[in-house]
């Protein structure tokens, strides 16, 4: 039986995303679908709308038979790091046949040439590339820009790309496009068998707060439903499965929503305690210069909460998402060295299962096989770790803390940890509550 998986963060889980898990199997007639999804942060920088644990649960009863986390480590990650980690350990699974992504331009051998590109980084790109940087443009617009002159510079014949410039810039801008780039240049640098097989949106992009509806239902982004949330437009419900939304209905102002300036008193904490304690000797944490934290200290006296102080510190050079990276990765202390540690790895030291259904214990029984360790139960599965892994947890885990606590903070309850809280496990009998395994 073939596997096709799927990277995502379903923030919240929408009719596109059930959409993409249709066509990811029936493009591939894959009788199982794995998904790696994103913890409790996400890559544009901050928290998760919505806890790891209802996301599971959305997605088990939308398509999904085994849910896999991607730790935050990789999850809250620039996108060529976002990709890897992925990929890494879609790879290490060992019963992966595809990999199915959603993109905003559909053409294949056009986002492998680019992948192509991207990972062999030819000298001339790389000059190209450093000039655009060192006129102040920010990476990913300068790795776009680059792009586009190398491939008008050299014109070779194999590749075929027939896009205008304003096309090709666009196909380079669109968010999914970037990341499907990122996943086919991983695949290739991990050289992994795994099949890429992309499915064209079809909704009116990942940033839209646009709606559409077509032949094939209606649409909204993420991004587009959490606005709609946020301002208590009931409409959302119209986007999103029914189940997700019985769901939803019942977690609203108890769980979430989740934004990111409900951590502004941590993360304005951290800054200060960064700043008072020995300024000048700031570890090296995780995809963090020195621009952007002479930035912050100078600004740090108009700190007033996260969103304002990203608008205070974006520029032609520093992107908000970057900002927004940064800013969490200095609360969570995430170092340089722990994410180097797993990229000279040969694999992720372990795989984190969040939910699954029969077909999900199946796979399971597969990825046993590959002597990577699972974890189902922390308190059980912390000894089979090596200490790369143990502490790779212990960051984790932390991060997940620091999030629960800001929920509970936000809504005055108790939210169970992540020892309670377990796995989440679909029965296959129709019209069956998902049901937790506590561990705890």
């Amino acid at each position: 039986m073939k596997t096709v998986a799927i990277i995502a963060e379903f923030n919240p889980f929408h009719n596109g995303h059930k959409y993409l898990l249709e066509q990811a199997r029936k493009l591939t007639n894959a009788g199982q679908i794995i998904v790696i999804m994103s913890g409790n942060y996400v890559q544009r920088g901050g928290p998760a709308f919505l806890d790891k644990f209802t996301r599971t649960e959305t997605a088990l009863l939308n398509g999904a038979d085994l849910v896999i986390e991607l730790p935050f480590c990789y999850s809250m990650a620039k996108a060529s790091v976002f990709a890897h980690g992925a990929v890494s350990i879609l790879n290490s699974l060992g019963c992966v046949d595809y990999l199915c992504f959603g993109c905003e331009t559909d053409i294949l051998p056009l986002l492998k040439t680019l992948a192509d590109i991207s990972l062999k980084e030819p000298p001339l790109y790389k000059r190209i590339l450093k000039k655009q940087l060192q006129s102040g443009q920010a990476f990913s617009h300068a790795k776009e820009l680059a792009l586009i002159e190398y491939i008008r510079s050299v014109q070779d014949a194999q590749w075929n790309i027939s896009l205008s410039q304003q096309e090709l810039s666009q196909c380079l801008r669109s968010p999914n496009n970037i990341l499907a780039i990122e996943y086919l240049a991983a695949l290739k640098k991990i050289k992994s068998s795994i099949c890429p097989i992309s499915v064209k949106r079809i909704d009116t992009g990942y940033h839209s707060t646009e709606t559409c509806e077509n032949e094939y239902g209606k649409f909204a982004s993420a991004t587009a439903i959490r606005e709609m949330i946020l301002h208590s437009d009931s409409t959302y419900h119209d986007y999103i499965p029914e189940n997700t939304h019985e769901i939803l209905s019942r977690r609203y102002q108890q769980f979430f929503p989740i934004v990111e300036n409900d951590f502004s008193g941590s993360i304005g904490y951290r800054l200060n305690e960064l700043y008072f304690n020995h300024r000048t000797e700031v570890k090296p944490y995780f995809d963090v210069s020195d621009t952007i934290m002479n930035r912050i200290f100078n600004q740090l006296d108009s700190f007033v909460d996260i969103s304002s102080f990203v608008n205070t510190l974006n520029s032609k050079s520093i992107t908000s998402a970057y900002i927004r990276r940064t800013l969490f990765q200095l609360l969570l202390q995430l170092e340089q060295q722990d994410v180097w540690q797993i990229e000279l790895a040969d694999k992720f030291p372990y795989i984190r299962v969040l939910g699954f259904n029969k077909k999900g214990a199946g796979l399971l029984k597969s990825i046993k096989k590959t002597q990577t360790p699972l974890i189902t139960k922390l308190s059980a599965s912390v000894a089979k770790l090596d200490e790369s892994g143990k502490h790779i947890l212990n960051l984790s885990m932390r991060a997940d803390a620091i999030y629960r606590m800001t929920a509970m903070e936000k809504y005055k309850q108790n939210i169970p940890n992540e020892h309670q809280m377990g796995l989440i496990i679909k029965d296959e009998q129709p019209h069956t509550e998902l049901r937790y395994s506590f561990s705890g």
